[in-house]
């Protein structure tokens, strides 16, 4: 039987699997750091999760589920046949399954399809009915009955429809590369296939985002190719019911700078019908083509191609391989969600980022619930009153809560904070 315990706040880590599900928010591996030795001889070593528990003792691989409403966070084991991928792994949702293919982990790049239900929290692996080589840092979007795999680092594809870019690198000892394949997964016929496209196709990259922006379209930013030496900027179009790629054209100056590592999330729920000339798209920091942080954050209005730079917090410092989601609270009303990654190290024991979450409100109205909260905190004494035990039990938790200074909740309405 899995297991769930409350927890302060998970750990640190970059280039985790993150998502949305029944109004909780899931974290699932990634890479953390550990410290090792004693003394001066202390020494910092990445650690791909879920193995921690191979050095730690843990009772096994978890979930970190965050609570949207009551911002607490918990711990759920999983059992089954558990995913041995570490990080960069391309993930998608449909229904009640989260659906994990390739990745990588301290012995190179992962293949294999995984199926975790949300529900019981157990892992199947679907890998036998997976044709595709071991790959990494892709995009996953869902269609229909269908997931759909774009691009990655990785190993090559035998007599693909797509293009393959070798890395240059003499330095490795195995197949390496980049690719704009496009292969896709049938989850009710469990069939496997490549799939030809039609239009100007992205080229072969990783650390790209790709976004569901309605029903039946996809949208791309930016990715890298042969590590730092190029990287990109670009917008396509996928149009996944008739596979055709449309690269935009570069319409003015005012655009974001090529980057890769990422964060992107939608504004507007893509799976409503008139998302697509509703729809914006917030595009969070990242790693340029010097290899350096990038600081700014965009937001594209996808119906007019045009971009504005979104104001961040000057205390936000900037990030890479983050993990950003949307949550659609109602029509007028989005937030974003965004965790872990790392930052600019600053000593030889610090190098990721705070385990709090960002979550950056986009809509003006703020729930009836948070209004009370935010009105009761400020009353002196409220805790040994009458008035305290009168509350709801869940209100009462979380107004004795002692973490909530470390929870960021930024409120900002979609048409300002433009600049």
């Amino acid at each position: 039987m899995a297991v769930s315990t409350e927890r302060e706040f998970p750990r640190a880590r970059c280039g985790s699997v993150m998502f949305v599900y029944d109004h909780q928010l899931f974290l699932w591996g990634g890479m953390t750091q550990i410290m090792l030795g004693e003394g001066d001889d202390r020494f910092l070593v990445d650690i791909d999760l879920p193995d921690i528990e191979k050095v730690e003792l843990t009772e096994g691989p978890v979930l970190e589920i965050l609570d949207l409403n009551t911002h607490e966070w918990r711990e759920q084991i999983t059992y089954g046949d558990i995913p041995q991928m570490g990080k960069g792994s391309f993930h998608a949702v449909k229904g009640d399954k989260l659906y994990l293919f390739g990745g990588s982990n301290d012995a190179g790049f992962c293949k294999g399809l995984y199926q975790l239900d949300l529900n019981t929290y157990k892992w199947d692996d679907l890998s036998d009915y997976s044709k595709s080589p071991p790959l990494s840092l892709g995009g996953a979007v869902v269609y229909g009955t269908s997931l759909l795999f774009f691009g990655g680092a990785g190993q090559e594809l035998k007599n693909a429809k797509g293009d393959y870019q070798p890395c240059s690198n003499l330095g490795y000892s195995f197949d390496y590369g980049w690719n704009n394949y496009l292969q896709e997964y049938h989850t009710v016929t469990k069939h496997w296939a490549e799939i030809s496209c039609e239009g100007e196709k992205p080229p072969p990259s990783s650390r790209f985002t790709l976004n569901k922006i309605d029903p039946s379209h996809a949208l791309l930013f930016g990715g890298k190719q042969e590590k730092y030496t190029v990287t990109y900027n670009h917008v396509f179009i996928f149009d996944m019911e008739n596979k055709n790629w449309n690269k935009v054209e570069t319409k003015s100056d005012n655009w974001p700078c090529e980057r890769g590592l990422h964060a992107a999330s939608v504004l507007v729920d893509p799976s409503s019908e008139i998302s697509y000339k509703k729809q914006y798209v917030l595009l969070v920091w990242g790693q340029g083509s010097d290899a350096k942080h990038v600081h700014n954050a965009w937001v594209l209005h996808v119906q007019s191609m045009e971009w504005k730079q979104f104001l961040l917090p000057d205390d936000l410092k900037p990030r890479m391989y983050h993990m950003s989601c949307s949550y659609h609270i109602q029509d007028s009303q989005t937030d974003v969600i965004i965790f872990g990654g790392n930052k600019r190290r600053e000593s030889k024991y610090h190098r990721n980022v705070v385990t709090s979450p960002i979550i950056i409100r986009f809509g003006s109205v703020q729930p009836l619930h948070e209004l009370c909260l935010a009105h009761l905190k400020k009353i002196e004494g409220l805790q040994s009153s009458a008035l305290f035990t009168s509350l709801p039990p869940l209100m009462q938790k979380i107004l004795t809560r002692t973490n909530d200074s470390q929870d960021l909740t930024i409120i900002y309405p979609l048409d300002v904070h433009f600049k």
